[in-house]
């Protein structure tokens, strides 16, 4: 759940405070390291758990630091707000007033070369952060925006600047200059500290890169490794349309391992590749070309994902329905329960494979493909009333009767003639009480048949 900003500004108040808690105090963390604990690194992780926050409130949850900022500070604290400030975004560190930026100029230059490596460390990248907005703002004010993409651009490898200046150039909507230096640090793996910000400014700059550009990152969507920054680098590859259609393969692959544990479940990579697949989908050709091709691929969870995504039903069954009726014919049970799987989502757009799946209603095959194909029957309607009697004859199976007791119930008054062999059934398994599913079953099916 999202904290408000006024959660966050308390959560860093909280933070900001425990430095000048004893526990924190060079004596107590000389004395814990050598009890075998380590402050210093609990401190590193406030430092950065405040940073974050600070990303995500905005210039609202500067307003507890200015308390701690004008007064003496300890280098503990020091670090600490100099983290968060070297770690902000642009847009946030220009909401800081005048005389916060004295009072952080004042603690910088007492520190910048404090012999003290990590506090003279980020006071140093402090330091250069405010030569950066200095710069960068100053291009953006002027609408002189090649050239603060070129300031920004040239400090993306900087690895104290590179996520500040990845963040910024989310300002320059629209900037050739800023879409291709973006594209070319992903890329080149240039801002490896701040691929994320990078690639969402990406998508935010809109679509301005040029084709050979959206090949170079299509290539790394087939990136079999689980980037962090891969949700946004869908997105901003998605908006490029047409140049774009070749991502969809890429997409469908990332679509399948983004349940995986790799990729720890990732929701929002899920999400982002399903927009994707809808915004490809409607306006290009080639990614439903692309969509269609791997509608016979993918796994059965993502077959009405890719249905909806390719925005042409009859279309898409038109495409795949010869290489679905050919693996029905085949012989082998799998491959047909697949096809049969496959099938499903079109309901009676699939009713030209009825003649291919009347043969597979046997009870001398799989429970696996009769299920399979007991699925697709029962949403062909009229079309499957030859098919009736191949489920009638299989009720005896206990084994298998469930799918056709199923596939009779969703064909309603289509399987009237089946009316007596379910009711018969009916009475002989009533009495069975291991049989409550199976006998509700047949129930319900009796209910749709009579209606």
């Amino acid at each position: 759940m999202t904290e408000s900003p006024e959660e966050l500004q308390r959560r860093i108040r909280t933070l900001v405070a425990s430095l000048d808690d004893p526990t924190t105090t060079t004596e107590s963390v000389t004395y814990s390291a050598w009890a075998g604990g380590n402050p210093t690194d609990e401190i590193r992780a406030v430092s950065w758990d405040a940073a974050a926050a600070l990303q995500d409130a905005g210039s609202a949850a500067i307003a507890p630091l200015r308390e701690r900022i004008r007064a003496p500070l300890s280098l503990e604290t020091g670090r600490l707000i100099m983290k968060i400030f070297a770690a902000a975004n642009t847009s946030d560190f220009a909401a800081i007033g005048a005389g916060d930026r004295e009072a952080i100029r004042d603690f910088v230059e007492r520190h910048e070369e404090d012999a003290d490596h990590d506090v003279g460390r980020v006071a140093r990248a402090a330091s250069r952060g405010f030569a950066f907005d200095a710069s960068f703002l100053g291009a953006v004010q002027g609408g002189r925006a090649p050239e603060a993409a070129a300031i920004a651009a040239a400090v993306l490898s900087d690895e104290a600047l590179s996520r500040r200046a990845a963040g910024a150039m989310g300002l320059l909507e629209s900037s050739p200059e800023a879409g291709e230096a973006l594209a070319n640090a992903l890329v080149e793996r240039t801002t490896v500290f701040a691929d994320t910000a990078a690639a969402a400014s990406l998508a935010a700059v809109g679509p301005v890169l040029t084709p050979e550009t959206v090949q170079r990152l299509v290539a790394l969507l087939a990136d079999p490794s689980p980037r962090g920054e891969l949700a946004m680098l869908v997105r901003a590859v998605s908006r490029h349309g047409a140049i774009a259609a070749s991502a969809v393969p890429a997409i469908l692959v990332l679509l399948a391992k983004s349940n995986e544990p790799l990729f720890i479940r990732d929701h929002e990579l899920r999400a982002e590749l399903q927009a994707a697949l809808f915004r490809l989908g409607s306006i290009t050709e080639g990614a439903r070309a692309a969509i269609a091709s791997g509608y016979l691929d993918v796994p059965h969870e993502l077959l009405r994902i890719l249905l909806g995504a390719h925005q042409d039903p009859t279309s898409l069954a038109t495409a795949v329905t010869p290489r679905l009726r050919a693996a029905l014919r085949s012989g082998d049970e799998g491959r047909a329960a697949d096809a049969a799987i496959r099938a499903r989502p079109f309901g009676l757009l699939a009713v030209s494979l009825v003649p291919d799946l009347l043969p597979l209603i046997d009870r001398r095959k799989s429970g696996r493909l009769l299920d399979a194909v007991c699925g697709v029957i029962g949403g062909l309607g009229e079309a499957a009333r030859p098919a009736v009697g191949a489920l009638v004859s299989i009720l005896d199976d206990s084994s298998k009767a469930l799918c056709a007791v199923e596939a009779l119930g969703a064909l309603g008054s289509v399987a009237r003639d089946a009316e007596i062999e379910l009711a018969v059934l009916l009475v002989e398994v009533r009495d069975r009480p291991s049989w409550a599913a199976f006998v509700r079953a047949i129930e319900q099916a009796l209910e749709r048949i009579r209606r």
